[in-house]
């Protein structure tokens, strides 16, 4: 796992979401993946320079938060590299545009796969799709 950016994945989260992301991304180096963690520590303003960096030079890309995916860390990646024209696939994890459910976060986190564990599996997934 490295800070900043992974040649094969790079997960950018934001918050709490960071944890897990690191998490996940030790996971998945211990199979031999070289995955990156960008901590984007604000959405407005975006580090455009960071993100930039890590869309240039990885394979995939995969934002982390909390709450419903548009209009937030992954809409503001995906606008970036789309004026830039970087051609990365990005794919954004968070809540789905729905009403989400009420409990203890840790449930909502484990239900949402934005625990650790969760947040390994979509990025395994896109890593396997992003094989084919």
């Amino acid at each position: 796992m490295e800070h900043g950016t992974g040649s094969d994945l790079t997960l950018i989260a934001t918050g709490s979401m960071v944890h897990p992301a690191l998490e996940a991304a030790a996971a998945l180096a211990a199979d031999g993946y070289s995955v990156g963690v960008l901590d984007m520590h604000t959405v407005k303003p975006l580090d455009e320079t960071a993100v930039l960096k890590a869309a240039r030079g990885s394979r995939l890309l995969m934002t982390v938060e909390e709450h419903n995916v548009l209009g937030g860390l992954g809409g503001a990646v995906a606008e970036l590299i789309s004026e830039h024209g970087v051609p990365v696939r990005l794919h954004r994890h968070g809540i789905r545009d729905q009403y989400s459910l009420i409990g203890p976060p840790t449930h909502l986190y484990r239900h949402y796969r934005l625990d650790a564990a969760g947040v390994e599996t979509e990025a395994r997934d896109l890593l396997h799709a992003g094989t084919r």
